[in-house]
């Protein structure tokens, strides 16, 4: 969790982004309701406009932490996500420089006291730039899938090994990832008992050693024959 939100590193797909951003999104949103709230009753506390500037300006700095939260994190779930479709993490920041060219262009308006109409085509432009990039990144971040296979910011989120009969001890075997590839893993593992088991059948049975010249023979014993004038031996 904390490398999703915080790392600039990797790549995330279209799940983890959507699931970060919303954690994010209500995690801030929750965060400034709660420092409006504690600002608001301390203003309504306080008698003298001094001790309200005062408590303004506390809620304020405390929503720095939680606005640097908001941006850090923002920004690193949609470089992770550009790494994922295969772009520089730097098109993130592409909406900044869209509103800080929107907003001095405002605030230029404001200090020359142009016209309203003056104003509205001064700012069309960059307005219609700023919606153009977030249409981009919807459609881009939050809708097309991951760019298949490695590239050059890391391997796929989630990409289990390939499943390989010479994996080496130090990388054991992955499993597979269909059922079709389990199934045929299996095939191909009973194929190669059943050639065993037939093999060994089909083996000729071993050979007796052939007696040498060297090995006498084991003497057996002749039938005992009667001689002529001896009685034979009972």
């Amino acid at each position: 969790m904390v490398s999703l939100l915080f790392s600039f590193h990797g790549r995330i797909n279209r799940k983890q982004y959507w699931q970060a951003g919303s954690l994010v999104g209500v995690l801030g949103m929750m965060g400034f309701i709660t420092l409006i709230a504690l600002s608001g009753l301390s203003i309504t506390d306080v008698k003298s406009p001094a001790a309200a500037f005062h408590a303004v300006s506390t809620g304020l700095l405390l929503a720095i932490p939680l606005l640097a939260f908001v941006s850090w994190s923002g920004y690193a779930i949609q470089v992770k996500r550009l790494h994922d479709r295969g772009r520089s993490g730097y098109f993130a920041l592409l909406p900044g420089f869209i509103s800080l060219g929107l907003m001095t262009t405002i605030i230029s308006a404001a200090a020359t006291n142009a016209p309203p109409a003056a104003l509205a085509n001064e700012v069309q432009p960059w307005w219609l730039a700023l919606q153009a990039v977030n249409v981009w990144f919807f459609i881009d971040l939050g809708c097309l899938s991951s760019v298949e296979g490695p590239n050059r910011y890391g391997d796929p989120p989630g990409a289990p090994r390939k499943y390989s009969l010479d994996a080496s001890p130090s990388q054991p075997l992955a499993a597979p990832k269909t059922s079709a590839e389990a199934a045929t893993s299996l095939f191909g593992a009973q194929s190669a008992m059943d050639r065993a088991i037939a093999a060994k059948d089909q083996a000729p049975p071993p050979r007796r050693p052939a007696a040498s010249a060297m090995t006498p023979l084991a003497a057996t014993p002749a039938p005992a024959t009667a001689s002529f004038g001896r009685r034979a031996p009972r």
